[in-house]
This record gives C-alpha cells, sequence and structure tokens, in this order.
C-alpha cells in the first residue's frame, strides 16, 4: 500500500475516532463541487443546471480558501464532484493543495475525458469513482451512444497505471436487471463496483424501484457479495437494506423516528460529520436534502455548517449512505470492511 495512501487515511480515523469520543459535529468528509461544467446531461443527476448557468466558477485561489475553511472545521476526506471535475484545467493543482494539507481525496467521475495526456494529474487522487449504469444498453441510454466503451477504456487505463479505481452504478429498474454483467465485467477489470440509489427521486421518473424491486434486488446482491462478487459494499450494509422499516417510504424523519427501531437502520450522520459544499456556496447534509441550506459565501462556513444540525431527515433508504454511516458510526465490521478495503489501494 502507498504509505502517503496509508498516512492521510490514518489523519481521518483518527480525526474520525476524536469526533466520536468527543461526541463533536465535524465535517470530516465533504463533498465538493468543483464545476458547473459537465459533458453529460444524465436524467437522475442531482445538480441543478439550470441554476448553473448563471453561477461563476471559483478560481483556483478560492478553491484553496474552501479547503482552508474546511480543514479548519475539521474535514480531513474531500471527495471531488461536479459536473464533472476532469473539465478544471488547474484539478492537479487543486489536489495537491488538498494532499498538502494532509487530506485524503478522491473524486466521482463519468471517465470519458481520462487519457494518457492527463493520466498524471488522476494518478494523484488517493481513488477514482468511474460511473457506469449497468451494461452498455443501459449506460448509453442513461448517457449517450457510445459512452460505455469510452468508460470502460478508462477503468482500463487507470487499472493499468495502478490507481485504485471502482465502477459507482445508478440504481433504476434498468440497471437493476444488468447485476449479473456489471459484476462480472468488474471481476474481469479487476475492480470493485457499486450500486447506488438515486437519491432525488423526482427526477427519476418511473425508473425508481418499488419496494418489492428493491427488495428483491438487495437479496441479489447480497447473495452476489456473499459468492466473492468484487462489491465495495459491506455485507452489514447490504443487510440494512433488507431491514429497512418503513413501507412505500425511502426516509425516516424526526417527527416519526419513535416508530421504527433503530436496529432496523442506520441512524444518519450526514450533516453531523459529512456534507456537501455546492459550487454556488451552498453547504447541504447530503444530496437528498440538496437545496436545503445555507450559502457560506453569505453566512460563512461555521454558520452554515451548524445550520445542518436542524436537518429533518434521520435515516435514509440508500445503501452507499448507510455503508458511510456505518463507517462513521465506528460499526466494527463496516469499520474493518473499509480498512481492509484502504489496504489494498496500490
Amino acid at each position: 500500500m502507498n504509505f502517503k495512501v496509508m498516512l492521510r487515511s490514518a489523519n481521518f480515523f483518527k480525526s474520525l475516532l476524536w469526533a466520536r469520543i468527543l461526541n463533536r459535529r465535524v465535517p470530516l468528509r465533504v463533498g465538493l463541487q468543483l464545476t458547473k461544467y459537465c459533458n453529460m446531461r444524465c436524467s437522475y443527476c442531482y445538480a441543478d443546471f439550470e441554476r448553473y448557468k448563471t453561477a461563476k466558477e471559483l478560481s483556483t485561489d478560492e478553491i484553496f480558501n474552501v479547503v482552508d475553511e474546511l480543514h479548519a472545521l475539521g474535514c480531513r476526506w474531500i471527495w471531488f464532484l461536479g459536473g464533472e471535475p476532469m473539465m478544471r484545467e488547474d484539478f492537479g493543482r487543486i489536489i495537491d493543495y488538498v494532499h498538502s494539507k494532509g487530506m485524503f481525496c478522491d473524486m466521482n467521475s463519468n471517465g470519458i475525458l481520462i487519457n494518457k495526456d492527463n493520466l498524471s494529474t488522476v494518478k494523484k487522487l488517493d481513488g477514482v469513482a468511474i460511473s457506469i449504469d449497468g451494461n452498455e444498453e443501459t449506460n448509453d441510454f442513461y448517457r449517450g451512444k457510445g459512452m460505455y466503451q469510452k468508460a470502460i477504456k478508462a477503468v482500463e487505463l487507470l487499472v493499468a497505471n495502478g490507481v485504485s479505481v471502482r465502477i459507482h452504478s445508478i440504481l433504476t429498474k434498468k440497471t437493476a436487471a444488468k447485476l449479473d454483467q456489471v459484476a462480472e465485467r468488474s471481476r474481469q477489470l479487476g475492480v470493485t463496483f457499486n450500486y447506488c440509489e438515486v437519491l432525488k427521486k423526482e427526477t427519476a421518473g418511473d425508473d425508481i424501484l418499488s419496494d418489492k424491486e428493491h427488495e428483491d434486488f438487495y437479496k441479489r446482491y447480497l447473495d452476489y457479495k456473499k459468492r466473492g462478487a468484487p462489491i465495495m459494499h459491506s455485507i452489514e450494509s447490504i443487510e440494512y437494506m433488507l431491514k429497512w422499516p418503513k413501507t412505500n417510504g425511502t426516509v425516516i424523519y424526526h417527527e416519526e423516528c419513535s416508530g421504527y427501531d433503530t436496529k432496523d437502520y442506520v441512524p444518519c450522520l450526514s450533516g453531523d460529520l459529512l456534507c456537501f459544499v455546492d459550487l454556488d456556496g451552498g453547504i447541504y447534509a447530503c444530496n437528498g436534502t440538496w437545496g436545503d441550506g445555507l450559502n457560506y459565501k453569505e453566512v460563512g462556513f461555521k454558520k452554515a455548517w451548524d445550520y445542518l444540525a436542524q436537518r429533518k431527515c434521520v435515516g435514509c433508504r440508500c445503501v452507499g449512505m448507510t455503508s458511510l454511516h456505518s463507517i462513521f458510526g465506528l460499526s466494527e465490521k463496516s469499520v474493518m470492511h473499509a480498512l481492509l478495503s484502504i489496504a489494498k489501494i496500490k
């Protein structure tokens, strides 16, 4: 394992442990929107590109200032988002600056812009998630003809150059049916993969799974995991998807939490230990609550972060967030699974 990656991981877990021991709210992991520009327009995306038309891109120095502010608040892991992060010409400098603070950083990318010319920039990251939705048929339905093969080539290039990479697939009715093909392709490529729910449900229309379809999918997902498929999520996190207690609902709110046993879902820590920073300055608990927050440019980082303690939800049916909250909640099984995954980073 790369020593510097190990050190940055240790910085994060040390800060997490202290935050939990002292019961402090600290934005340890932050999803940072780097750009409003994207070379795709996926229908289920939570980004508000219409609003972004009038938003001003942050300069390199302004991004550095954001990183400084987040680090001062306790952030030790930055997750680069967009738009498409690879569309920023200064991306390499931004990664270097984050690393200079001893912070772990990774990104989500559609992979289309990753090539040999910018490989040196991507190799600086501690991890890369390439968005590929199911197989070629379903991916190109959402992302455009020919996009699957381009994304696969990006994965192959990263693997060949020792970059820690996984395939990130959005869970819809169409992609759920392609689990076997995603698992097999990931095995062939030698990478992990994950599925993740659409959190901004209103953008996905009829592609959202019913409760029964959701249960059937995660039974298969769990079976694949137990049989050794390279699924990123822990068995514990997947099992929580099958325990989800609320019928016809994917979010449990404060006013109704007394009706549900916390043994059946993982309490949400978004807004306590993680958050998202929008490119126009908004700070939100998660991409499922996008828009419910204050703007740091208007009120400052501390006040915008403190506002998230008032969020309305206490848990959600999302395997990705459940996995994170299990780790941040120091579940022994999930922490061990995460540490073993990090140990495999080259």
